[in-house]
């Protein structure tokens, strides 16, 4: 992990790619929240989260005040956060710079499922391509603008266009031999708080 920045109510810091966020179910010490604590030696405030397989910048608030404005923030969409993916290119399927909307149904398990309309027990998904560029592999690089904040949206979302995230086999993405993390990465994180 690296520290990004060290302000007076937030730490920013790099995420790696298997990685927990924070506490789980079946793993309470290992994450890097707690890692973090012991490090620094201060109690820490989750602000949003990353799947584990990706990688990137998180917030972590060092107060209960802070993490209350940031959360509404969130809440207020007055936060933005962009994110770079590499995809895989797959016949027949076009992407375009554009806003894409799909409706997430409700469930704990993945991967998630997702419909192109509203259905009962379904939540809105939103996110805006920014960018598209062929990368160094033959695959599309694209810049993804995140609207809303779903678990397993983005990787779910462009499975779901036909163009899951390299190497994540989860949504459909071949495996790689030389690899063993998504290519999804949290590269931008603004936000206004008190102006």
């Amino acid at each position: 992990t690296d520290l990004l920045a060290d302000e007076k109510d937030f730490w920013v810091i790099h995420k790696p790619a298997g990685f927990p966020v924070h506490d789980s179910v079946d793993n309470i010490r290992e994450n890097l929240l707690r890692t973090l604590e012991e490090q620094l030696k201060i109690e820490l405030f989750i602000t949003h989260r990353l799947d584990v397989p990706t990688e990137g910048l998180i917030l972590y608030a060092k107060n209960a005040e802070f993490q209350k404005k940031f959360n509404e923030a969130l809440t207020k969409k007055r936060t933005r956060k962009i994110y770079r993916a590499e995809l895989c290119r797959c016949e027949g399927s076009s992407l375009t710079p554009s806003l894409l909307t799909h409706y997430m149904k409700k469930s704990f398990r993945a991967p998630k499922e997702l419909t192109n309309e509203p259905l009962i027990n379904t939540q809105e998904c939103q996110l805006k391509i920014l960018n598209i560029k062929a990368s160094p592999q033959n695959n599309l690089e694209v810049e993804i603008d995140l609207l809303t904040g779903r678990t397993h949206q983005i990787r779910a979302q462009m499975s779901y266009v036909g163009h899951p995230v390299v190497n994540d086999t989860l949504y459909g993405a071949p495996p790689l031999s030389t690899d063993n993390k998504i290519h999804l990465t949290a590269e931008q994180l603004q936000f206004e708080i008190d102006n």
